[in-house]
């Protein structure tokens, strides 16, 4: 079985990234990438007497994002950097 592109049409292949566009694609993809690390490294409460609950727990995604975009913003691992060459090669 050969598996092949769709055909594109030729507006489609005019359709150029901005350099603001591509920074913020890449960005999202690293934020995204930390956040699923920071879920594997722990960060939810060991629990016992004074923890949040369900409650907590279901608040967690949220913080994790905030974490996420917190490194980002501060510079980050240079994920987005090495994404935005990617992206910018295709």
């Amino acid at each position: 079985m050969e598996i092949s592109n769709p055909p594109v049409s030729h507006d489609q292949k005019s359709i150029k990234a901005t350099p603001d566009d591509i920074s913020s694609v890449a960005k999202g993809l690293e934020m995204a990438f930390l956040t699923e690390i920071l879920s594997f490294i722990g960060l939810e409460g060991k629990g016992g007497g004074f923890d949040g609950g369900i409650g907590e727990a279901q608040f967690h995604s949220f913080l994790r994002e905030n974490y996420a975009k917190a490194i980002v913003e501060s510079g980050g691992l240079s994920l987005a950097e090495h994404f935005a060459e990617s992206i910018e090669e295709r």
